[in-house]
Formats: structure tokens, sequence, C-alpha cells
């Protein structure tokens, strides 16, 4: 039976592969981990400067001070003439739009005025001629110098984060703050009662119902959301590595 030989000369002896076994490894291989090292320190390093807010979170409720002032048609009417603008500022008995009897086409126009003064908001779109229910709300009008009142719930583990002046950031459930932003404001007030117990606490808006998109929020009740105190501010570094203890 023929005998078939291996040759001597296969491919972990031939010149090639001893010429790259025998070859000095690349610079990155050499030095790759060192460089490596090196990235790592100075992220870590970075890390002792930079800053990020520290936050306790809790559900609140925002509610107007001031009751705002809802215009509507007290019978079918049409629509003749809005005399205003969105977010214009009126004052009392400025002229608002026209309307007339849908039950009488030679029934006198009807003009609304504002009974009191403050920015104006419309609820809906306003067409001429367009057929409107008894009832249908056209525009709100939300009072000067509106002052709302903000509600916190914290819990007793976050009291003893949590001071008066502290900055507060607020996203309203019907307002996604994507679209309509949030709104901003500080600690006010907190109350506690002799046994320690929160009784309240309270937070002021810098803009009233202005939100950091510059979008006025029609609040027309006690409106639920989110909010976040930042009590502080803590190094990178003791957020990477958390047994480190802020000085």
């Amino acid at each position: 039976m023929p005998v078939n030989h291996v040759p001597e000369n296969n491919s972990l002896t031939t010149s090639e592969v001893q010429e790259v076994i025998g070859a000095n490894p690349l610079w990155i291989l050499r030095w790759g981990n060192l460089v490596l090292l090196g990235v790592v320190a100075v992220l870590v390093v970075l890390s002792g400067f930079v800053a990020y807010p520290d936050t306790v979170s809790a559900s609140c409720t925002v509610t107007p001070g001031k009751a705002v002032t809802i215009l509507a048609v007290k019978a079918d009417a049409r629509f003749r003439q809005l005399l205003v603008n969105n977010n214009d500022r009126v004052p009392v008995n400025r002229p608002l739009f026209i309307t007339q009897r849908a039950d009488s086409p030679h029934a006198q126009p009807d003009t609304t005025c504002a009974p009191v003064a403050g920015r104006l908001v419309l609820t809906r779109e306003l067409r001429k001629h367009a057929f409107l229910e008894s009832g249908s709300r056209l525009l709100v009008i939300v009072p000067d110098s509106q002052q709302h009142r903000v509600t916190l719930a914290i819990t007793h583990p976050d009291l003893n984060k949590i001071k008066v002046g502290q900055q507060v950031i607020i996203d309203l459930d019907n307002y996604p703050s994507a679209e309509y932003g949030q709104l901003t404001g500080q600690l006010d007030e907190i109350v506690l009662s002799e046994k320690g117990e929160v009784l309240a606490v309270t937070a002021r808006l810098h803009q009233g119902g202005v939100s950091t998109r510059q979008q006025h929020l029609l609040l027309l009740g006690p409106q639920k959301g989110t909010a976040r105190i930042i009590t502080g501010h803590k190094k990178l570094l003791h957020k990477l590595f958390p047994l480190l203890k802020q000085p």
C-alpha cells in the first residue's frame, strides 16, 4: 500500500511564518494597555471637577391663586368677529368678540367685553359664521399678577435634605415638558408639627404659568405633576465611587 508522506516544510516552518513570529509587535500592541490606563486616569481626574445636581423628587399640585374668567356664549349663536389676539393683555370693558343669535337671522350682533383685566387665552379656533352651541367656551382671561400655589408631598427620609430657597423644577402631567417646557420656582415654606411630621411644603413659581419654553400654560384648576428639588451639587467622582464621601 502506498504511504503518503507529510512534507517537512509545513506552514509552521516556512520562512514567512518565522518572519511574522520574529517581528516586533506594533506600537499600539506594546503600549495599548498603558494608553488605556492613561485615558481612565484622565477621566477619573475630570470626574473630580464635573458636578451634577443632587435632587429630591416629589409629587406636587399647582393651584392657581386667582380663578380665571371663562367666557362662553349663553345661547346658540353664529360667530362674527374676534376683536383681540391670543395672549393680548386686556383692560376691563375691552370689546373682545362679536356674535349673533342663531335662532334669528335679523338679531342684532352682540359684543362681549372683558369683565376683568388680564391676559387673554383663546380656547378654540374661531371662524367667521361658525355655529356655536349654547355654553361653548370661547376664551379665558387669566388675572394679572397671578400667583400660583405649589404644594409638594415630601417623604420624611428626604426632609433633612430640603430647605427654603432651594430651586424647584416642575413637570406637569397635562403639559409634557418636551413640548411645553417646565415650570421653575423655589421652596417657599416648610411647616412641621411639634413631633417633626411634615404638615406642608410649598413653593412659589418664578414666572407664574410661563414655562421654560416661554409658553403661557393655561391652568384652569389644580394641576398634578412631579417636582425635582435641587438640594445641592455633587462631583461626578462621588457618583462613580459612592464610598468616597462628599467633603
